[in-house]
């Protein structure tokens, strides 16, 4: 029968070309999700027909699950597909895609399975790939190869009879009774599952800078192991990696997270580059057009302004940082697409995994589209001189490669992409003559007061703050606190008081994004710094929020609470205060000090892209992109427009039976 006949079950690689033209044919003429044999089957028979084109590896194989017929253990292959004409041999680089590492988020592998075979055989996405890049498909694959990763087998063939029994220990009766545990004998209720046969969240395994999960440390799944090692292969760059995942409910369809490393300013724009890429061509979808009436289709931004909380040991982690892949990119969430319909597919599950595939194609044509129009340079814009106090907390050989973990390396940054700022070395009125800014980052200020105060000219005075760097400000400078510094401001009579927050982030909610401090930064803005790569325990990383602050808040919170607001009440985070004839700036989170050596190493700094703008507006030195007039994030403001809610797509209502069956089948917290 044609395609447009209907669904039919279980109709993938021969059986399914044989009737729709496809190894995997489209999510609306099936009635079932690819599953594991099926999904061997496709690429066994795309790799017999296209050999110069697509190799399937086996990086390793799986904890796996006892098999109830034969009553042995079978495990499992640990796959990755590369795409490229090996004919080629110079390549731009690697696109990676990591796929439904949690088992039960299976929009990912539905989604990669189908761009691969576009890729090969001229269907699907091409339109929209020589659209992009002004270039055939063949000749897109000449230049770049493209890298679908398998990494959860066993989560995936759980939903096999023979498997089934084998207690993930996931969404479980008798592991919540505490009768079976993970891999052995019970009665799991979910087909596809989370976990691997050990019960082990593979998205908590990678080597990531700083802190580790406390319950799952990296390395010690063979699935992960296998995956990493594969990457250590690579002999071309990384131009981009995603990891790909699913949620419950939002209000988004898709969030595309930035996760946080140490990055110099040419990341920052490149990591805003492939996310905005993306981002755009899922927000032009019509296949997503379903969803529009519920809220934006896309939304991009830092991990934990998205999704409330960020992991340490992810794939997104293991992409961005230098202990990794060192690559722009991302983490994906798409709705609907967790345990929501586990593997029951007719009705609202197919309509959901129709617009999951499309939100991958879209993501693959993104990637492809990045990879041949990545941004320029990043340089600072101004005319700021600066000068600072030197951080006092160093790791030595603290970092992942054996470099010292030092906060000033910041500092050094803004040097080399032309920034004029230099080192204090002592607090006289000849070492500020010429600087217009002067920046006390964290401790800075305290520990060098010895120093400062027997150094040369100012060594009769008992405080060179009071007598030198007053005067100095009051006269027209700019001085800038951060973090414990924010402190002087209540010395000057700007502030009551400092509070402390241990939070999980270094945040501030942005009272107003058109104010000149808030310049270029991404809505949504919470996150400021992220804790993991600088080694501190969740809920411990010190927000230091001004209370009663005299000048104008730019960023606030609510006195001693978990979230931001922006009530009148609320401590200020970031802001500035004329002080005569001068200005001081706080940011009560941006360089606090690394904390220990982890595993993997740990940072020198964290700040998240919109932080670290802000920080840089703080200065004066707008972060541009060479060959710009503007600063590269005058357009990165325009992210989420908002959507029209009257326009007429039928589909809405199916969408509201998915969110009733959603909410009715599971009462947790969505988890990446």
């Amino acid at each position: 029968p044609p395609a447009e006949a209907g669904p039919e079950p279980g109709m993938f690689c021969e059986r399914g070309e044989a009737v729709h033209d496809r190894l995997f044919p489209e999510p609306d003429v099936v009635n079932d999700y690819i599953g594991w044999e099926d999904a061997l089957c496709g690429l066994e028979a795309l790799d017999e027909r296209y050999p110069d084109m697509i190799e399937v590896k086996e990086l390793g194989t799986s904890v796996g699950w006892q098999n109830t017929m034969t009553q042995g253990q079978d495990t499992f292959p640990v796959l990755s597909v590369e795409v490229t004409d090996e004919t080629v041999a110079d390549k731009r680089g690697n696109l990676v895609f990591i796929n439904s590492v949690h088992g039960n988020e299976k929009g990912a592998r539905e989604g990669a399975l189908r761009a691969i075979e576009d890729l090969l055989t001229g269907q699907g996405i091409t339109p929209q790939v020589e659209e992009a890049t002004g270039m055939s498909v063949g000749e897109v694959l000449d230049e770049v190869r493209l890298v679908f990763t398998f990494p959860n087998p066993d989560g995936w063939v759980h939903e096999a009879p023979e498997y089934r029994s084998n207690d993930a220990c996931y969404v479980s009766v008798t592991c919540m009774a505490g009768l079976s545990d993970a891999g052995g004998p019970g009665v799991e209720t979910q087909g596809f599952v989370r976990v691997n046969g050990n019960g082990t969240d593979l998205n908590r395994q990678y080597p990531t800078t700083g802190l580790g999960h406390p319950s799952w440390p990296a390395m010690t799944e063979p699935e992960i192991r296998a995956q990493v090692a594969y990457f250590d292969t690579f002999q071309d760059p990384v131009l981009a990696g995603v990891d790909l995942h699913g949620m419950l409910e939002a209000e988004n369809f898709t969030y595309l997270m930035i996760k946080d490393t140490q990055r110099t300013l040419d990341e920052v724009l490149t990591h805003e580059a492939v996310a905005r890429t993306t981002y755009q061509w899922i927000d032009q979808d019509p296949a997503l057009d379903p969803w529009r009436p519920r809220g934006p289709v896309s939304i991009w931004g830092a991990t934990y302004d998205l999704l409330g909380y960020s992991a340490p040991g992810t794939g997104g982690g293991y992409i961005v940082q230098d202990v990794g892949l060192n690559a722009p990119g991302f983490t994906v969430e798409m709705a609907y697409n967790h345990i929501t319909f586990d593997n029951h597919y007719p009705g609202p599950g197919q309509q959901f995994n129709i617009m999951h595939v499309a939100a991958l194609r879209d993501i693959v044509v993104g990637f492809i589209d990045y990879a041949f129009q990545a941004p320029g340079a990043a340089v600072l814009g101004g005319e700021a001189t600066i000068g600072y106090l030197a951080h006092p907390t160093v790791i030595e050989q603290g970092r992942f490669n054996g470099e010292d973990a030092d906060p000033n390396q910041l500092f050094d940054e803004l040097a080399s992409h032309g920034a004029n700022i230099q080192e204090l070395t002592e607090l006289t009125p000849a070492a500020l003559e010429g600087l217009t800014h002067v920046i006390l980052p964290d401790q800075a200020l305290g520990a060098s007061m010895d120093q400062l105060a027997s150094s040369g000219e100012g060594a009769s005075q008992a405080d060179p703050v009071e007598s030198i760097l007053v005067p100095w400000v009051e006269q027209g400078g700019t001085l800038v606190l951060t973090d414990a510094a924010v402190e002087l401001a209540v010395e000057l009579g700007l502030a009551e008081e400092v509070t402390l927050v241990e939070d999980v982030t270094g945040k501030a909610d942005m009272v107003d994004l058109d104010h000149p401090l808030a310049e270029g930064a991404n809505a949504p803005v919470q996150s400021l710094v992220d804790g993991n790569p600088l080694n501190y325990a969740s809920g411990e990383v010190p927000n230091h929020c001004l209370v009663d602050f005299e000048g104008e808040a730019v960023g606030t919170r609510t006195l001693g609470a978990a979230m931001p607001t922006s009530q009148p009440d609320a401590c200020t985070m970031i802001g500035e205060a004329s002080l005569g004839e001068g200005t001081v700036r706080v940011m009560g989170v941006a360089l606090p000090a690394p904390v220990e050596k982890g595993d993997h190493g740990v940072d020198s700094y964290a700040l998240t892209p919109n932080g670290f703008r802000i920080l840089l507006n703080l200065l004066d030195t707008p972060l541009q992109e060479a060959g710009t007039d503007e600063a590269q994030g005058s357009e990165a403001g325009a992210n989420q427009a908002e959507q029209d809610p009257s326009q007429d797509i039928p589909a809405a209502g199916l969408l509201t039976l998915g969110a009733v069956l959603g909410a009715a089948m599971v009462a947790a917290r969505r988890r990446t």
